[in-house]
């Protein structure tokens, strides 16, 4: 249904990595909705990032939890942007984010307290910094805003030239796996393929 001022939707959010599940085609699903919560749209319905929840309560993992979760307890679907990002940096490390800045992941109360004390972001990986890779580290920068206003809709995100990078790699990979009846390597995911794609020469 159309989704108004007075209605309500869900609102996911995944409690750990092992919750995304993501095909050799590029396609990601979510297979956990245990920290799902009821949502009501305030403000504007047609823009996704203006719906906030009524309820004053911190759900997630601190590694991918945004600013706004633990500062205030109103947030909506932007809050989801900042999680992409870490996920981003985590797809391409295999670590969570902000590993490189603390060691000890055993203690989520120091990451909470960073988080939500700072105007600091997750750190990027070579291979989503400027140098490494301008278009993934601009779609990085795109997510980890600290003020959920300026980060991008995900509606707005799934048309950065970083998607289509990904999407056009996973074609590709999907063609190479329909000619080889046999591989004797194991395929890499599109996610790292982009990454290759987008440090190689123009010219090439």
């Amino acid at each position: 249904t159309t989704p108004s001022s007075s209605s309500s939707s869900s609102l996911c959010l995944p409690s750990t990595n092992t919750d995304i599940l993501v095909h050799q085609s590029g396609r990601v699903k979510l297979a956990d909705f245990g920290c799902s919560l009821q949502t009501n749209h305030v403000g504007d319905p047609s823009d996704t990032g203006s719906s906030t929840l009524q309820q004053h309560t911190v759900k997630g993992t601190p590694f991918w939890i945004a600013p706004e979760v633990i500062k205030n307890g109103k947030y909506g679907r932007k809050a989801d942007i900042w999680s992409l990002g870490c996920v981003l940096i985590e797809m391409a490390t295999g670590k969570p984010p902000w590993k490189e800045k603390f060691h000890n992941l055993d203690n989520p109360l120091a990451i909470i307290y960073h988080i939500a004390s700072t105007e600091e972001v997750p750190p990027a990986p070579p291979s989503l910094s400027p140098e490494g890779s301008p278009v993934a580290a601009d779609f990085l920068n795109k997510c980890l805003q600290r003020a959920p206003e300026h980060r991008l809709t995900a509606k707005a995100l799934r048309q950065h030239p970083f998607l289509s990078a990904v999407q056009k790699s996973a074609r590709q990979r999907q063609q190479q796996q329909q000619q080889q009846q046999q591989g004797t390597q194991p395929a890499q995911s599109p996610f790292v393929d982009s990454l290759q794609i987008q440090r190689r020469p123009s010219g090439d």
